[in-house]
């Protein structure tokens, strides 16, 4: 009863007292929206006041990826399936081993299947996906591009062998003053019984963690280290006319692949950037 007390009060808010009590709630302390420092507080800035119309575009995990065939050549897009505005597209796949199904506009919301499923397995998946179709992610997290982005369904080849970890390699690029980029890694493994697991690394030092938010402890392999220095000179190319902007990539025994753009990073309210590293991280994003 509490909770939809607080839901409905917070509805209620204009958006920037939303957000400020959100954060508030996490970290103990109100944001800076204003005038922000930390990293998180430059997200929030973002989401009240940047109205860059782009953002949807490349936040749209189907629109982007005319994008980056554009910039960087189709052989980093995973596989494409089908995309359709109709779950009930889904009954007349061919292939329904090995895929993913998402829907293009929000976070958090996958389904990855290894095995053909039985018809009572794909009405569930269906139905699942039909509620995905509905959510409007912009009121999620009030992070407000979301809700240009027209909903669908993507679904994509699976990308990792039988047995193969798929590990996040997220870039969070940095445009200095005088033009050129900074780039720190943030590499995501699955989630366990210790909390999230997360890095970050210095893509100039890949043999040493920069910061393990929770603790966790992780080594990159001579193989992801070259890959990583792939990736780097390819994100160069991406949304270069941004501050700020986050590229996420995929790297398998066989490839790298390209996974989406974020501009707004746990909406500003990610316990990952608490703290002083998220003062240091803030500095090195210059607002334009």
């Amino acid at each position: 009863m509490l909770k939809n007390l607080y839901r409905l009060i917070i509805s209620k808010l204009p958006k920037k007292y939303r957000l400020a009590l959100t954060y508030f709630r996490i970290f103990g302390v109100f944001p800076n929206i204003e005038n922000p420092q930390n990293f998180n507080e430059k997200v929030l800035n973002r989401i009240l006041y940047d109205k860059d119309s782009q953002f949807s575009l490349l936040a749209d995990k189907y629109a982007v990826r005319a994008y980056v065939q554009e910039k960087i050549g189709e052989d980093y897009l995973i596989p494409l399936i089908l995309c359709t505005e109709n779950p009930d597209d889904l009954y007349g796949m061919d292939q329904w081993e090995k895929i993913v199904i998402k829907p293009n506009h929000g976070a958090g919301m996958v389904k990855i299947i290894d095995d053909v499923p039985s018809s009572r397995e794909k009405d569930y998946i269906i139905e699942q996906a039909q509620r995905w179709l509905k959510l409007d992610f912009s009121q999620v997290c009030d992070e407000w591009h979301y809700s240009l982005i027209q909903p669908k369904l993507v679904v994509e080849q699976k990308i990792t062998s039988e047995g193969e970890a798929l590990r996040d390699y997220k870039f969070h690029r940095f445009t200095t003053d005088n033009g050129d980029f900074k780039q720190l890694l943030q590499v995501v493994a699955e989630r366990s019984e210790k909390g999230y697991e997360t890095v970050f690394f210095d893509v100039n030092n890949l043999d040493s963690i920069l910061h393990s938010p929770f603790g966790f402890q992780l080594t990159l392999n001579a193989y992801e280290q070259m890959r990583i220095r792939e990736i780097v000179k390819l994100n160069e190319v991406l949304c270069n006319e941004y501050d700020y902007v986050r590229l996420d990539w995929y790297i398998t025994q066989q490839s790298i692949y390209f996974g989406e753009i974020t501009f707004t990073p746990g909406a500003g309210r990610s316990k990952s950037f608490a703290g002083s590293f998220g003062e240091k991280i803030g500095q090195l994003w210059v607002m334009q």
